[in-house]
């Protein structure tokens, strides 16, 4: 369960640029060893977390927990629905309402039962009231027509009583059921769903008071032939296609990881293969600093939401936009990865290892800001970072995913990549070619795998610099090549 307080749609935030850490490449350890493949996809970095904002209990009748498992990758298109709602768009106001259906609204039609009572005010459409709550659930409902799958859904509510609020959202075989109460209008997010409906139901009741409900918002997958055309208030979001707007053309023709990986033997001994490795992912097209903003409007999109990009560290969907809306966030610091004791941030025309395309991660300008220049642990220190931003209060931002695995795959990347760098448990700010804190890095692999997102981005990537993240591809080789 993901709680956030007030409603926000995908966030526009601020900033363009900025250098934060960077790490180095060690390995150690002997003899021969194997490894397979890492084909799945894990639900860590799209996994909702909870907040101490609110307080709220759930259950879940579907097949699986949708926090805990992966779920099948289904093949179609995105649609993504969002809307604000307001009383206006219901029959009647006060005690005397009827049922009824509304207005096309961002492409759906929404059926409605006659409410206990019906107003608005700041917080959204007012439904009971302390006199007359609505005791018996109301339920808001809307057909799509053909069987699609519920990827992902977001409720805004606040619900005062005493015994707070129940919301249900159902639909198929699916039905999510929560209690929540607080006092402002607080999201609730269930994600990493794969639920086949042919209709999706919100239910509302409340034992005690008025509910207030604010928007909802929902990812569905639909079949390639579906003439579905969902949007949001903000409109229709464009997903990002290399050759078209900003966005540079692809440099290669994608490939299989096997066809990439031909010539490597991963039987050999650990020194052969890293250096084998090495040299294969040396083979690359440089990007300048310029090119990557562009690039990466594609590199870094949502799986699930198209037209947005996935923010690291804390999960936020950020409008595909170059308009200084997001920054460029160096997983592996700029401070730490000087050559020859010369800082490398970048400028627009600059190629080096500064501009690498793995390195580089949207970030919201805060979340950018908090990392700074530190290393990475399980605790917040003035030298440690440790990346799941958790939920401040600022509603600016989800506070979703776990980004663990993701950073450290992509400082093993790094320190394999680029020779004079290298990961350690040191923390040693004068080492200004180090990164870490490794055992811990090894430990997050291990604990947040490899998701969709990350083998997407490895995908995207490939197709401009020619060169893929090992440590995507093959999990097994973070423990053989630096335990």
């Amino acid at each position: 369960m993901k709680m956030k307080k007030l409603l926000l749609l995908p966030l526009i935030l601020l900033s363009l640029t900025a250098c934060d850490q960077t790490m180095n490449n060690s390995s150690s350890s002997n003899g021969g060893s194997s490894l397979t493949s890492d084909t799945s996809s894990s639900s860590s970095s799209s996994s909702s977390s909870s907040s101490s904002s609110s307080s709220s209990s759930s259950s879940n009748s579907s097949n699986s927990d949708p926090s805990s498992s992966t779920p099948p990758i289904i093949d179609g298109k995105i649609e993504t629905y969002q809307h604000v709602f307001n009383q206006s768009e219901f029959s009647g106001s006060g005690y005397d309402t009827t049922s009824g259906t509304t207005e096309n609204i961002n492409g759906l039609t929404w059926s409605y039962d006659a409410f206990s009572f019906l107003g608005q005010s700041s917080d959204g459409v007012q439904i009971g009231s302390n006199k007359q709550p609505q005791k018996e659930p109301w339920t808001l409902s809307t057909s799509f027509g053909e069987e699609v799958y519920l990827n992902s859904f977001t409720i805004s509510l606040k619900a005062t009583g005493a015994s707070g609020a129940d919301y249900v959202i159902s639909g198929g075989n699916y039905s999510y059921t929560e209690n929540v109460k607080n006092s402002v209008v607080t999201e609730y997010t269930q994600s990493n769903l794969a639920e086949p409906m042919e209709s999706l139901t919100l239910s509302l009741s409340s034992q005690a008071k008025a509910v207030y409900f604010y928007s909802i918002s929902f990812s569905i997958t639909v079949p390639f032939t579906s003439n579905l055309d969902l949007t949001t208030d903000a409109g229709d979001v464009t997903p990002s296609v290399p050759g078209q707007g900003l966005i540079p053309e692809t440099n290669y023709t994608a490939i299989t990881k096997e066809e990439y990986y031909k010539d490597i033997d991963f039987e050999s001994d650990v020194e052969t293969l890293t250096a084998d490795l090495s040299t294969l992912i040396s083979e690359m097209t440089r990007i300048s600093y310029g090119d990557d903003t562009y690039i990466m409007l594609y590199t870094d999109e949502s799986v699930s939401n198209p037209g947005y990009l996935y923010g690291l560290y804390d999960g936020d969907l950020i409008t595909a936009d170059a308009n200084g809306t997001w920054n460029k966030e160096h997983v592996w610091a700029c401070s730490q990865m000087k050559l020859d004791g010369k800082d490398p941030r970048p400028s627009s025309d600059t190629k080096n290892h500064a501009t690498d395309l793995h390195n580089l991660r949207v970030t919201c300008q805060n979340s950018n800001g908090l990392h700074g220049n530190k290393f990475y642990d399980n605790t917040n220190t003035d030298l440690t970072f440790f990346p799941n931003i958790a939920d401040d209060g600022n509603i600016s931002h989800n506070y979703q995913g776990d980004h663990r695995g993701d950073v450290a795959r992509i400082l093993f990347y790094m320190a394999l990549r680029y020779d004079f760098l290298e990961l350690n448990d040191d923390l040693d700010t004068s080492n200004d070619t180090s990164m870490g804190k490794l055992s811990v890095l090894l430990k997050w692999h291990e604990e947040d795998p490899v998701d969709e997102f990350e083998i997407q981005r490895n995908n995207r990537i490939y197709e401009y610099q020619g060169n893929r993240n090992p440590f995507i591809d093959y999990a097994d080789l973070a423990t053989i090549l630096y335990a």
